[in-house]
């Protein structure tokens, strides 16, 4: 079933993905421990001033994604520093700018689980739905939810259109790094009716990339709600998030 997207589209979300992903690492590339990405993950959580409990989860998960990473590419970010800060901090900073509470949200194209895992930490009364079109992906993510047993996070095999026009209805889809805006929003165009909200976090080609979806910025398809900002501690600065309200259902207030 087509759900509205063209393959041209497909190999436009792929390119973006692998451009995040990178190479594979060497099958003996040194692993850090866990208590490494835990003390990498309490400093940032302690200068954003919040709960430090929260870095052994997200420890134990950064631990998981490296060592899968070695059989499947997952991501190119595997060093503590990089998980603490361009891996954990951006998905708190994207859940900053979410009216997340009592929130039923959708992961799109969630990869190694982020920004959806730390988003649920963060907001214990959201549902998190961890949606990616690979299966192994699903696989390894239904693993590390098995270790985490959080309860308001699942993981979900399929692609997004599918699993929003086939199941019920979610309040956010959210989506980092995997396709332009124009790409996302044609993606989600047939379904727009099924979401709230649509969240994409982005670098400095967001200005770039509205212009190039203003056709899709229509009274019948998809209304530009706000641009929210947020910074991270060194490698990347400024981030924003461009909130879209879909055509056909309110989203929750804020």
């Amino acid at each position: 079933m087509n759900h509205g997207t063209n393959d041209g589209e497909e190999q436009e979300i792929a390119s973006e993905d692998e451009a995040r992903e990178g190479p594979p690492p060497s099958p003996g590339a040194q692993i850090p421990s866990e208590a490494e990405y835990r003390a990498a993950i309490s400093g940032v959580l302690l200068r954003l001033g919040l709960s430090e409990r929260w870095s052994d989860p997200f420890a134990k998960h950064a631990r998981l994604v490296a060592e899968t990473n070695l059989s499947l590419n997952l991501t190119r970010l595997v060093s503590p520093a990089e998980v603490a800060e361009l891996q954990v901090e951006d998905s708190l900073g994207i859940a900053t700018c979410l009216p997340l509470a009592g929130a039923r949200v959708l992961d799109l194209g969630t990869g190694a689980g982020y920004p959806g895992i730390p988003m649920a930490y963060v907001e214990s009364s959201a549902r998190v739905l961890l949606v990616d079109a690979r299966r192994k992906k699903v696989e390894f993510l239904q693993r590390v939810l098995e270790e985490l047993r959080r309860g308001n996070l699942e993981a979900r095999w399929g692609r997004a259109e599918q699993v929003l026009g086939e199941g019920e209805a979610c309040d956010i889809v959210v989506a980092r790094a995997v396709g332009s805006v124009a790409t996302v929003l044609r993606l989600l165009r047939p379904v727009r009716h099924r979401v709230g909200l649509v969240a994409l976090a982005k670098g400095p080609r967001l200005e770039a990339e509205l212009e190039e979806a203003r056709h899709l910025l229509t009274p019948s398809l998809f209304r530009l709600r706000s641009v929210e900002e947020y910074t991270l501690g060194g490698q990347e600065g400024r981030r924003w998030v461009a909130l879209f309200e879909p055509a056909g259902r309110a989203p929750k207030a804020r």
